[in-house]
């Protein structure tokens, strides 16, 4: 296993970790390695929020103390949905807000994936041990790891969920 696919790993159980403590619902994680060596990776959760986004590069503080390729992809998705939260903002005011709305949720989503460290881990492990399938994109082969299911839930089910106010939080059998 390279460094870089496991870095991604962490990534993506971390967006999962969160959103799971936040009552959302994930679907699946992938990660996927190219044949050129490039690797990335993606978590489905039923409904997006910015919250969500910062999970990965909370992930990596937490058990790299440091962010890699990857969190420009979320702070660019973290952005993009709060300028279409508040259309009537001016630019100024926009971006205060959002780096204000981001270091929170950054913060929110460090504490989560501190309390449930052993599960990050256990979770980014087990994904790169789920099942692998080839598949073409863009004329690139790319070798998927995609855990989901019944292997998901049983490891998200040990998080803590945190409570959100007005928010109803499901629950996964």
């Amino acid at each position: 296993m390279s460094e870089k696919l496991w870095r991604v790993a962490v990534h993506e159980a971390g967006h999962a970790i969160v959103a799971r403590a936040l009552g959302e619902m994930v679907l699946c994680c992938l990660v996927g390695e190219s044949i050129d060596g490039s690797v990335g990776g993606e978590t489905n959760t039923f409904e997006k929020s910015p919250k969500y986004y910062c999970g990965g590069m909370a992930a990596e503080l937490v058990l790299f103390d440091s962010v890699g390729a990857g969190f420009h992809k979320d702070l660019g998705d973290h952005l993009e949905s709060f300028r279409l939260s508040v259309r009537s903002m001016d630019t100024k005011n926009l971006v205060i807000q959002w780096q204000s709305g981001f270091r929170l949720d950054l913060q929110k989503a460090k504490d989560i994936l501190l309390r449930e460290e052993d599960v990050l881990r256990e979770l980014a492990e087990a994904l790169l041990e789920a099942p692998r399938e080839m598949k073409i994109g863009d004329g690139i082969e790319v070798e998927h790891r995609v855990l989901e299911g019944d292997a998901l839930q049983t490891i998200l089910n040990r998080v803590a969920l945190t409570s959100v106010p007005g928010q109803t939080i499901p629950t996964i059998l």
